[in-house]
């Protein structure tokens, strides 16, 4: 069984949809794994998404655990570079969560970048939602970079978390064409209709590709650790792209 940590910011919907999937695939039986605990940077309280985010972790009654960055930042460290405050706050973090057992951090809409002691500490995967050495950031600056730079492809991936933003090595990936939605934009001339189609369609391969990739590493075919996977008795090296085994 796979032993999961989960860390969400819980800025959005997303946050929620995403950890419910993995969730319910857990109790249904398409998954053999565990979430053993969920930690977020923003407390109850903070706005509605997070409140809504803490009532859902509750209800799967698993063990949560918050740490308000803005809180922390803001009375405690005034005057400290970004740098100090960060590696200040994920010692705080690291303490936190030290005593569970996990094989796996899972960050979901974690808006935060982890300091190199946090990387170090734990394997952690994050899923961004660009191809590899596509944009980086957050998926709203990722959209935006997509659109200026007028590509015609895009799509979702899983990587190990590492002090490179956004480029640790990638464990999978799946691709989806624009093309139809570029031609839609040269008829409506939308710029906010583009921006949200290209969203949606990266947001609908999330959970496919979470499940998906949980499972690689829950059976083995996945080695993480030597980035690489296994199929008909044959080692490939990472990345998976999970289209062309479709």
């Amino acid at each position: 069984m796979l032993k999961i940590g989960w860390m969400s910011s819980a800025t959005g919907p997303g946050s929620r949809a995403l950890l419910k999937f993995v969730h319910d695939s857990i109790v249904n039986g398409s998954l053999d794994a565990s979430i053993e605990y969920v930690f977020s940077s923003r407390e109850n309280g903070e706005d509605i998404e997070i409140d809504k985010f803490v009532e859902m972790v509750s209800e799967f009654k698993l063990p949560f655990h918050s740490f308000s960055f803005n809180k922390f930042r803001t009375k405690t460290l005034r005057g400290l570079n970004r740098e100090t405050i960060r590696i200040r706050y994920d010692t705080e973090v690291i303490d936190k969560i030290k005593n569970y057992n996990v094989d796996l951090i899972i960050m979901a809409g974690y808006m935060l970048i982890a300091s190199e002691e946090f990387t170090k500490k734990f394997p952690i995967i994050n899923l961004h939602p660009a191809l590899p050495n596509g944009p980086k950031g957050t998926w709203q600056q990722v959209v935006n970079q997509i659109i200026e730079s007028h590509q015609t492809q895009t799509g979702t991936m899983i990587h190990l978390v590492t002090n490179d933003l956004d480029r640790g090595p990638v464990i999978s990936c799946c691709r989806c064409d624009l093309e139809s939605e570029w031609n839609n934009y040269l008829i409506h001339k939308s710029r906010p209709q583009l921006f949200k189609e290209i969203r949606k369609k990266q947001y609908l391969q999330e959970p496919g590709l979470m499940l998906e990739t949980l499972k690689w590493i829950s059976t083995g075919i996945i080695d993480v650790e030597n980035l690489s996977y296994n199929l008909e008795n044959r080692a490939y090296p990472l990345p998976v792209y999970m289209n062309d085994l479709a």
